[in-house]
């Protein structure tokens, strides 16, 4: 199991930095890569469940998925998260979810509070607050790091 567990975190990497290099460069993460992180995810999310017997591991990613993307979709109503971000959270919810809902959890806070921290210095350097702020790079390093520190807490135990 720990093996499929970096193999589904080897996978989003690669797919993380395309769109969060796209995401700063243009504000925009084509579905496209969205489409592929999430397909490439849910295969290897099934594949590790059937080798490893972890079904409730894959049926609990699939629901973070579900759910994230549904939260997503709200934030985009109210709060001016983008569709690209949305489309994203689909693929955090996979990865994050194989592990456990606090690592859903994690990925979340680290996502939003390295957000902040960099809105602070954006404010703090002299941009107003209308800028608008990629959202996919911290959402991207908050699910690397929080299924990071799960596989490794998995690897240990």
């Amino acid at each position: 199991m720990v093996v499929a567990a970096w193999l589904l975190v080897a996978f989003f990497v690669p797919g993380a930095v395309a769109v969060s290099v796209s995401d700063v460069r243009s504000h925009r993460i084509p579905n496209a890569w969205s489409a592929v992180m999430a397909i490439g995810l849910g295969v290897g999310v099934v594949g590790a469940a059937a080798t490893c017997d972890a079904w409730s591991m894959a049926g609990r990613a699939a629901m973070a998925a579900v759910v994230l993307f549904a939260g997503g979709v709200l934030g985009a109503i109210g709060l001016g998260v983008g569709m690209g971000d949305v489309k994203l959270l689909v693929s955090v919810g996979l990865l994050t979810g194989w592990f456990s809902w606090a690592t859903v959890g994690m990925a979340l806070f680290v996502a939003v509070a390295s957000a902040a921290v960099w809105a602070v210095v954006l404010l703090v350097r002299g941009y107003r607050r209308d800028v608008h702020m990629p959202l996919g790079p911290f959402l991207c390093a908050g699910a690397v790091v929080a299924a990071s520190v799960a596989a490794i807490t998995t690897t240990s135990t």
